[in-house]
């Protein structure tokens, strides 16, 4: 195994999409390619993702401002149980 990838170090890939977009099926995939990436997970250390995250909760940083709290309920309460 490789050594795990720092918290300050730069990942390789950062794939990000809506919810129900495919992330699920894109991590798998590129996971039976060979890479090393996890869905939702981006802790080297804890999991085998030093190659990369795919995930559509890390794209929220690619949104401008800071979300107010009525903004992060909403969402959470808006979420889909079966994902």
């Amino acid at each position: 195994l490789r050594p795990p990838v720092g918290h300050g170090e730069s990942r390789q890939l950062l794939i990000v999409g809506s919810q129900s977009s495919g992330t699920v099926q894109t991590s798998a995939s590129l996971a039976t390619l060979g890479f090393e990436v996890a869905h939702e997970a981006s802790d080297a250390s804890t999991t085998f993702c030093r190659d990369g995250t795919v995930s559509w909760f890390h794209g929220i940083r690619f949104l401008p401002g800071i979300a107010p709290d009525e903004s992060v309920e909403l969402i959470c309460a808006r979420s889909l149980r079966n994902m």
